[in-house]
């Protein structure tokens, strides 16, 4: 029986890993669709973003005032210089990020440069930045299982869930910075938790420092999110870890300072001049200002606005980066993920009928749900902080927590009706992505709202042709059609395994 058991759940995993590959593929394949679909230069910020990776390949940090060089193929992009509105538009206004995803990406730029494309290098650009977020939906994958216990069934569907986020294919599709963030966002707080939950080993230490610093070179809000997590963990040892209070003390002290010299290293002198340059970290006043926007209210006004959180929560489904075509049933779906997330936290149990009474494993897994709620937090308030001097509030200001709030749904909604709900979230926002891909674009119809009319006749054009575009669906499908196979399997195999298990420990059990 042991013997049959054991082969059932080796069977069981290896199904989960061949859907989650294909939810990767699936994820690619709808990214990828939107990336080719989008005439050059459409998203306003792709320009800077280019202009950042330039710079570095060539050996430069960028500044926010400084207008990059083009190469002379690059007739594309010089044709979008040309439509700046003004000169504010013309420099790298994305240099208050760290260099990072410009470092990663720098290669690309001299394979560009080596073809002569007329775009710069923006689609190799849009494509890393597709490849960046497949990374974090793996990490989706393993940070929502470490939440539930080890359960790649909660994983996979989550993993499911983060890669059809629609807002996501549009996001992610740009030559943006994005899927570098949602990635590393991800991989520290997966590090978090897999110190609260393993007791904090050498190696899961080790693990949190090395994904602080490559958080600590994606982004100020990332940065912050990494500190925040290690100031937690750190205090979780000092206050759960091995007795006596020395030892406590010591075990803290080693997180602390393991995660933050190696970050103050690797990236500090870039805050540092970024606080020489424009006057604070982020960059954020400077910004702000040069671009003219006006303060609307304090942090604290911004994060207890409920109808903006409710705003970006909704947009958050819609495949369009400034649209609003959303789904049906968006508010009770919040409703149910949150209550399930309260039952969780109340039990001390995830979901999937676990009825495990070990009192340090309800402890644990509290901590490890506090512990994301507090990354959630700690970008909320970026967010705030951003739209209170004046910014706009943008979905994808969210993506460093996008696995985390998929793991919170997934584990959520497993706790409120166990198997049944969250299968039947991944396979509904599954299919709404899949209706919302673009198809049949004509870029020539496209009108840019920073134009006067239509925008340049060269860049009225698709970056690719129709063969790839026809790969891309057929990755979609082949992707979609086996990861809906592999949950299903999946979630029947793991509710068959409770279930026998339950009914073994019944029949063992005294009279």
């Amino acid at each position: 029986m042991h013997g049959l058991r054991t082969a059932r759940a080796r069977w069981r995993g290896a199904i989960e890993l061949i859907g989650l590959v294909a939810v990767v593929v699936a994820f690619i394949g709808m990214a990828s669709i939107h990336a080719f679909q989008q005439p050059p230069f459409a998203p306003p910020d792709e320009t800077a973003h280019l202009g950042y990776a330039h710079e570095i390949a060539d050996f430069r940090l960028p500044e926010i005032d400084r207008a990059p060089d083009i190469p002379d193929s690059a007739v594309q992009w010089a044709a979008e210089r040309s439509t700046a509105r003004d000169e504010r538009y013309l420099g790298v206004w994305v240099a208050n990020h760290p260099p990072l995803n410009y470092v990663v990406t720098a290669p690309l730029i001299w394979l560009s440069d080596a073809t002569d494309r007329a775009d710069g290098g923006l689609l190799y650009m849009r494509l890393a930045n597709v490849a960046m977020a497949a990374v974090g939906v793996v990490l989706t994958f393993a940070l929502a299982g470490e939440l539930a216990g080890g359960s790649r069934r909660v994983g996979l569907l989550a993993a499911a869930v983060v890669a059809a986020v629609p807002q996501g294919h549009g996001v992610f599709s740009q030559g943006l910075n994005d899927g570098m963030a949602f990635a590393v966002g991800t991989s520290v707080i997966w590090a978090g938790v897999r110190c609260l939950t393993r007791g904090a080993a050498r190696r899961d230490v080790v693990l949190l420092a090395a994904t602080s610093v490559v958080a600590s070179g994606t982004r100020a809000a990332t940065m912050l999110l990494a500190i925040a997590v290690v100031g937690c963990v750190g205090a979780w040892q000092l206050a759960r870890g091995p007795s006596p209070v020395r030892e406590r003390a010591v075990s803290a002290l080693t997180v602390w300072l393991g995660a933050a010299i190696p970050m103050a290293l690797a990236f500090g002198w870039f805050y540092l001049r970024n606080i020489h340059l424009y006057g604070d970290i982020g960059a954020s006043d400077y910004l702000l200002r040069r671009f003219r926007r006006t303060r609307k209210g304090s942090v604290l006004s911004m994060m207890t606005r409920g109808h903006m959180w409710a705003n970006l929560y909704q947009r958050l489904t819609t495949p369009a980066t400034l649209g609003r075509r959303v789904p049906p049933g968006l508010t009770i779906s919040a409703i149910l993920m949150t209550a399930g997330v309260v039952g969780a936290a109340a039990t001390g149990r995830p979901g999937g009928g676990a009825t495990g009474d070990d009192p340090e494993e309800r402890t644990t897994f509290r901590a490890a749900l506090g512990l994301c709620t507090i990354a959630v937090v700690v970008i909320a308030a970026t967010v705030a902080q951003h739209v209170s001097g004046g910014g706009n509030a943008y979905p994808r200001y969210l993506f460093p927590v996008l696995g985390v709030l998929a793991a919170l749904a997934v584990v959520g909604l497993d706790r409120l009706v166990p198997y049944v709900a969250p299968l039947a979230l991944a396979v509904a926002l599954g299919w709404w992505a899949i209706l919302n891909l673009p198809v049949d674009v004509d870029p020539t119809r496209i009108r840019r709202p920073r134009d006067d009319g239509a925008p340049p006749v060269i860049l009225q054009v698709l970056p690719v042709g129709d063969g790839w575009r026809v790969a891309a669906g057929v990755l979609v499908a082949i992707g979609a059609i086996v990861a809906a196979v592999a949950m299903l399997a999946s979630t029947i195999g793991d509710a068959r395994s409770r279930r026998a298990t339950t009914t073994e420990a019944t029949a063992m059990s005294p009279v």
